[in-house]
């Protein structure tokens, strides 16, 4: 007969990290402002775990995070297909639905994990929403994340600053995987949108029309604005002209430019339209902008 959670090789792997929060400090946690939204409840690390397999029946109330960094495994949620785990792939299996998990035979995954509550499972959960389970990240992008921080910040202590700390990585390395996946997982130059953005940080100082990307990006202007639109959440017009006067906050800050010399560098002869277009994204004009003091 099967039970509600089963776990197969907990004899442990070489080398593993593994801390479970009391319950007592789980919810008194929750209690603060600043983690009842988003709190690691049990944090790990399996290296080479051959032999690792967990099947759940019963769902858990928490969103589970794992990190293939080597080897393979696999995981089923619910009653969708079973889906490959490679290395640099980002698992995430939602808050209250049954799954199973585990190791392939041969190599055997290492995986970094980390079981969260909190208010804000959801919103997290549908910021990866049309996202399949398994998250397909560029290579040692993973590696970079330091998923390691959050169970060694556990394993410290159960003190407000390292449940904190823990916490923040976790939302870190959530926001990180969103900002990927958002940009299509391109690696910096490539793709039809990454090409444009490179020009259009190394042209600040020109003009172009929405054909003259499309045409640089390979694509249709219908598709290509589509798709910048998708994932940068801007139109590309309108993130070109904001890349501009980020500039110009920029030479507004530590040049003596008039108005007009700043307007030209970022590619305006009408220094009165320029200053409109600044209006309309700084919220106050160059001259008051240039006024504040800052840092």
């Amino acid at each position: 007969m099967e039970t509600p959670s089963q776990h197969r090789q907990r004899q442990g792997f070489v080398g593993e990290k593994l801390v479970v929060l009391p319950d007592s400090v789980v919810q008194e946690g929750m209690r603060h402002a600043l983690l009842k939204n988003l709190i690691p409840v049990s944090a790990g690390f399996f290296p080479h775990a051959s032999g690792h397999h967990v099947e759940r029946i019963q769902p858990l109330p928490e969103l589970i995070l794992m990190a293939c960094v080597a080897g393979r495994g696999w995981v089923r949620i619910g009653e969708e297909r079973t889906l490959a785990v490679e290395p640099d792939s980002l698992v995430l299996i939602p808050d209250g639905l049954p799954h199973a998990y585990g190791a392939d035979f041969e190599p055997p995954w290492s995986i970094h994990w980390v079981h969260l509550r909190g208010e804000n499972l959801a919103a997290f959960k549908n910021l990866f929403a049309d996202q399949p389970a398994v998250l397909k990240l560029p290579a040692g992008v993973l590696g970079g994340m330091e998923f390691s921080k959050v169970h060694e910040r556990l394993q410290e202590d159960y003190t407000l600053s390292n449940l904190l700390s823990a916490a923040a990585q976790v939302r870190l390395i959530l926001a990180e995987c969103y900002r990927l996946q958002a940009r299509g997982n391109k690696a910096q130059g490539e793709g039809p949108v990454e090409r444009t953005l490179d020009w259009m940080r190394n042209h600040i100082h020109r003009r172009c029309e929405l054909p003259d990307l499309a045409r640089l990006g390979g694509l249709s202007v219908a598709r290509y604005s589509s798709l910048f639109k998708e994932q940068t959440g801007y139109p590309p017009m309108d993130y070109f002209i904001r890349l501009k006067i980020q500039q110009a906050c920029w030479l507004l800050d530590t040049t003596t430019f008039r108005v007009s010399e700043v307007a030209n560098a970022v590619g305006y002869e009408d220094s009165y339209y320029f200053s409109r277009l600044f209006r309309r994204i700084m919220g106050k004009s160059p001259r008051a902008y240039r006024a504040v003091t800052k840092g």
